[in-house]
């Protein structure tokens, strides 16, 4: 853990900021060792490979399964798992194997890493998860291998299997099948399956997992109704829940219209593996940026949806990236509201703190503008590149997504800087950087209050 000074005390977001740069740092070196490669690689190579596992992105200027040798796939891996879990989840993991005592701080860094305010149960939720993520990521990995050890061997199939397994439920958007991500098994339902399964989980968020099996166990022990158990969920999973449904329907439905036509995707398939196809591509690309067909060829009105359900993302304390569906569900509420002349802002027969509107507001207008402004500089450093694609590198870079439009290896130096700052960003969240950077000055006993005065609006 960093030493925190008794003159100048760090933030718990200040720390975390810290430690996953350290991370970072340490991981783009270690990927630079001749051990790590099958030839020669750059510093920036290797460090943007390290931004980009650790901030479980996926975007690549290499084909890892060309670069590196098996050692380097295992540094990137395990950099994958602590980015997709956290920091703080591992720190907390050695703590208790070692038996060490988890002080306040930690429990604070712990729990926003969670994105929980509540302190107590921590510990034993961080276990929970983890085992968790063990057992699911291993169910993948046997099953992803069924296919993977005809293929390519034994030894060479499982690794591929469990490399994919953990990349998907990390939400990370690597694979070993070289550069190609999953379009050569479009139409494998089993794999395509599991990793669907996989990143919807991991998306989830490890809060809702935790009410989830709360819930479940409290209704096998009472034997009360389905539907008691559903009502008494909190907004927060519920909203998860309905806001992961409407998104991967609507997406659905928008890229399978869109494609349906189109020769380089989906036009020569089935009606059926048209409508699978579909479904993988809005699963992943809210999330993981895994693909089942060549990102470079979808059509203008295809990328601009997979930008907005990327910007949007999966949910908060999750391995995901994006603003968060819950952000943009409390947004869209938020303009209900107004339309409809409320007073409050109500969920689920529950009104919303005005802070979090605020915040909520804050998080997008933070968002815009970071995609914006590396969106504006890479027209100017990548003249050769179309702004649309170029606005899709970057939505997917700060969305932590992993999808590209083809052009991340043909980025200059500027631009790949550019970028691994974005996804830097992106994973630990426009609104902890802020903080980190701008400590919080608000006065516990400030109450000084301004002359209120409207404004013309619209």
């Amino acid at each position: 853990m960093l030493e925190v000074n008794k003159k100048k005390k760090f933030t718990s977001v200040q720390i975390t900021a810290v430690s996953f740069l350290l991370l970072i740092l340490i991981g783009g070196f270690l990927l630079t060792l001749p051990i790590c490669n099958e030839k020669p690689i750059t510093y920036i190579d290797a460090l943007f490979t390290a931004v980009s596992s650790v901030c479980v992105t996926g975007l690549s200027t290499i084909v890892a399964a060309e670069q590196f040798t098996f050692w380097g796939e295992l540094i990137m891996l395990i950099l994958i798992q602590i980015g997709g879990l956290g920091f703080m989840t591992f720190v907390t993991l050695i703590f208790v194997f070692f038996k060490k005592r988890i002080t306040l701080k930690e429990r604070i860094m712990l729990g926003d890493s969670f994105g929980s305010n509540a302190l107590k149960g921590l510990v034993h939720l961080t276990k929970r998860v983890f085992s968790y993520t063990v057992i699911l990521e291993v169910i993948g990995a046997i099953l992803i291998a069924i296919r993977t050890i005809p293929m390519y061997g034994i030894k060479s199939g499982i690794w591929r299997a469990i490399f994919l397994s953990i990349s998907s439920f990390c939400n990370a958007g690597f694979d070993l099948f070289g550069g190609t991500s999953l379009i050569n098994f479009a139409t494998d339902k089993l794999i395509c399956t599991v990793v669907m399964v996989l990143t919807v989980l991991g998306g989830l968020g490890f809060l809702v997992w935790n009410e989830v099996r709360d819930k479940i166990e409290y209704k096998m022990k009472n034997r009360t109704s389905f539907r008691k158990m559903i009502s008494t969920y909190s907004v927060h999973t519920k909203l998860v829940f309905t806001m992961t449904f409407i998104l991967i329907i609507l997406g659905t439905i928008g890229l399978f219209f869109a494609e349906y036509n189109n020769e380089e995707t989906i036009a020569n398939m089935n009606f059926g593996d048209k409508v699978y196809v579909s479904l993988f591509q809005s699963v992943n690309a809210r999330t993981t940026g895994i693909t089942s067909v060549p990102t470079a060829e979808l059509s203008p009105a295809s990328k601009i949806m997979t930008i907005i359900l990327m910007f949007i993302g999966g949910a908060p304390g999750s391995t995901a990236g994006g603003i968060k569906c819950v952000t943009f569900g409390l947004l869209a509420m938020t303009v209900f509201s107004v339309i409809l002349n409320e007073k409050h802002v109500n969920i689920f027969k529950r009104e919303i703190p005005e802070e979090l509107i605020k915040k909520a507001i804050a998080l997008l207008f933070l968002a815009l503008t970071l995609v914006v402004l590396t969106t504006i500089v890479l027209t100017v450093t990548e003249k050769n590149i179309d702004t649309l694609d170029l606005a899709f590198e970057s939505v997917s870079a700060f969305s932590t997504c992993g999808l590209s439009a083809g052009v991340t290896s043909s980025l200059s130096l500027i631009g790949k800087i550019m970028i691994m700052l974005l996804m830097y960003s992106g994973r630990v969240t426009t609104i902890t950087m802020t903080m980190a950077i701008f400590k919080s000055r608000m006065k516990e006993h400030d109450v000084l209050r301004y002359t209120q005065e409207e404004i013309m609006i619209g």
